[in-house]
């Protein structure tokens, strides 16, 4: 899990990559930075659809 973590923060970060991040945290038990992938994820969602997405 870790290595696809490291993976995706290596992409282009938008709102979908960010999510994933913080999924892939989420099943980790680090809840401190899937919070803050979500809160990023957040932040860069272009529409209340793609916000209504974020876990």
């Amino acid at each position: 899990m870790k290595r696809a973590i490291d993976t995706l923060e290596k992409t282009n970060q938008d709102a979908k990559v960010n999510n994933n991040i913080g999924v892939g945290y989420l099943r980790l038990r680090n809840f401190q930075k899937a919070y803050d992938c979500f809160q990023e994820a957040l932040s860069l969602a272009q529409s209340e659809e793609d916000k209504a997405c974020i876990l």
